[in-house]
């Protein structure tokens, strides 16, 4: 289930649309499964509102077609459509339709697979642009190899802006890293499909002593 915010006032983002999704929706291979910031305080009530009362898949598509053009967010929490091995493909090119190449900001913590990643390079071919939340830098590599956007995490005390590792580039979120600290919609990073670095956000949250960083 699907709870929608048609003007979002979160500080991070900015004004934006906005969509919770449930918490049957993440797949429990997740390296933060247990840690995720979205499990904690106030987002946590949305979570847990999405499945009380929110829109089944077919409405959720109903309201995206209708959104204004403008950049938007999907998953606040959650994940997309998918077993919890898989993601399901025929779903998100459903989902990339109903976006009409808006730009969006999108994550998946679903397993690195090949036959994801050709999921999730479909849905950017057709203007829905999803980074894979990777948890190892093999993964990193597997979806840049596969031409999808990549981000990552590490641990809340790295002070690191920018730096390169093992042939790749990382780029900390500017929202973290920097004294402007923009916001999503001033920023738009994570929106581009076709980039040469892998973002990477500090561990936030209550939890996030427990985050030990990929990078």
């Amino acid at each position: 289930m699907y709870k929608t915010v048609d003007l979002s006032k979160n500080e991070k983002t900015g004004p934006m649309s906005a969509v919770y999704v449930g918490k049957d929706s993440c797949p429990i291979s997740c390296a933060l499964y247990r840690t995720c910031y979205a499990k904690q305080g106030h987002t946590n009530i949305h979570f847990d509102a999405a499945n009380s009362n929110g829109k089944n898949f077919a409405e959720l598509l109903d309201w995206v077609s209708t959104l204004p053009l403008r950049m938007w967010r999907y998953g606040v929490t959650g994940d997309l459509p998918g077993d919890g091995k898989s993601l399901c493909r025929d779903s998100i090119l459903k989902l990339a339709k109903a976006n009409k190449r808006r730009l969006v900001l999108a994550y998946s913590h679903y397993p690195v697979t090949t036959e994801n990643l050709t999921t999730l390079k479909a849905a950017r071919e057709d203007g829905f642009v999803v980074n894979a939340s990777c948890d190892t830098l093999e993964d990193i590599k597997a979806a840049r190899a596969a031409k999808v956007p990549a981000v990552t995490y590490t641990s809340s005390d790295d002070k690191r802006k920018a730096w390169t590792d093992d042939g790749l580039r990382f780029v900390t979120c500017p929202n973290q890293s920097t004294p402007t600290k923009p916001t999503c919609k001033e920023c738009k990073l994570c929106s581009k499909g076709e980039r040469d670095f892998v973002i990477v956000f500090r561990a936030h949250g209550s939890a996030k002593g427990k985050v030990s960083g990929v990078v």
